[in-house]
């Protein structure tokens, strides 16, 4: 939800910083939920996470930062429409693999990377789901880094800028496991995709504007 907020006030810090964002929590996940990962699923999704960021250097480097932009607010968009209609099937191995291919895209060009994971683990238990998502992340983000550096789309401004606001994402953290056992689960799941898919839109007309 704060990815399309970012992108309205300071479009040059996605998709990097929020690659760089995602450390503080994926570490923590992993170390919290470590018995529940499913590490089949693990290595197929990292394959597919590593394709996926192979092709996202190759749109960083060939489109121009408007068309990034466009890009950006629009796999926003398509990843808050992929959790609202969240369509039942159970993934094999090719597609946890194919899956982490388009969240290895998605993740690198947008950082909007964990809704294409999560359909392929939509059945399986809570804590599993937070574990091999966490941990597929954790595994693969520096060859994004490494992408993102590359394509000249990641400066030591956005490392100094995540630095600054992992205090707050941690607040964050503690003050959800509060919230979550007053608010209603469905209520807050359709306000946050709510305000997420309107957010890529409003950045898709200011880079189109």
């Amino acid at each position: 939800i704060s990815a399309p907020v970012v992108g309205l006030i300071e479009p040059r810090a996605l998709p990097a910083l929020f690659v760089l964002l995602g450390f503080p929590i994926e570490i923590w996940m992993v170390l919290r939920e470590s018995a529940a990962l499913d590490v089949p699923g693990f290595i197929q999704m990292i394959g597919g996470r590593v394709i996926g960021t192979v092709a996202a250097f190759v749109v960083l480097v060939l489109v121009s930062p408007q068309l990034l932009t466009v890009l950006i607010g629009s796999a926003i968009v398509i990843a808050a429409v992929l959790i609202w209609r969240m369509v039942e099937f159970r993934p094999g191995a090719a597609a946890k693999m194919v899956a982490g291919g388009v969240s290895g895209l998605m993740g690198t060009v947008a950082a909007v990377g964990g809704p294409a994971l999560a359909l392929a683990y939509q059945n399986r238990g809570a804590a599993e789901l937070r574990a091999t998502l966490a941990a597929t992340f954790l595994a693969t983000d520096l060859f994004a880094v490494a992408a993102l550096a590359g394509s000249g789309f990641l400066h030591w401004w956005h490392v100094q800028l995540a630095f600054m606001m992992v205090p707050a994402q941690l607040l964050g953290v503690g003050l959800s496991d509060v919230f979550i056992r007053r608010l209603d689960a469905g209520t807050v799941r359709s306000g946050v995709l709510l305000v997420a898919a309107a957010g890529g839109i409003a950045v898709v007309v200011k880079a189109i504007v």
